[in-house]
């Protein structure tokens, strides 16, 4: 019973996040070959197996829907390691993601030229521990997974009824 409980609440239960905060991810120019999300998701799997998740504080916890492209979200970024592996290995992989993460983020949305975050601020990006991972922390905190994204194009398409 304890099996299906978690499956449903893991199937179900997704953390939504504005759906301008979303376009924003989504409207980064290309890199490469590779989208931003597509970027995000590289560099969590390079930490693979010692990577419990990504976690973001999108403005506090709260749920604003900024449509004035001057007003910039204010992001956090936690990447919390599994301390059941090994711990070393853990935190260096979580403190690697959190360093390029940070890296990704200001190239995205750090204007140099004008000295300023544009869209979304990142705050911080740190790496911890899931064993000192608070309650506090925990529900203020989102957990972001590029499966709960809406990928559909942007703007809507016509269907056809053809």
């Amino acid at each position: 019973m304890f099996t299906l409980r978690r499956w449903l609440a893991s199937r179900y239960y997704r953390a939504a996040f504005p759906e301008s905060f979303e376009a924003r991810l989504r409207e980064v120019p290309k890199t490469g070959k590779k989208t931003f999300l597509i970027q995000i998701e590289s560099i969590l799997e390079k930490g693979g197996k010692h990577i419990r998740g990504i976690f973001f504080d999108l403005d506090e916890g709260q749920n604003i829907e900024r449509t004035d492209v001057d007003d910039c979200y204010s992001l956090g970024i936690i990447v919390l390691n599994d301390s059941n592996k090994n711990e070393r290995d853990s935190a260096n992989s979580a403190d690697h993601a959190a360093n390029q993460l940070e890296l990704l983020f200001s190239k995205a949305f750090y204007s140099n030229e004008k000295k300023k975050w544009l869209g979304i601020e990142l705050l911080y990006c740190d790496a911890i521990s899931d064993s000192v991972l608070t309650v506090a922390q925990q529900v203020q905190l989102r957990e972001w997974r590029l499966e709960h994204m809406s990928l559909r194009e942007s703007p809507a398409q016509v269907m056809s009824t053809k």
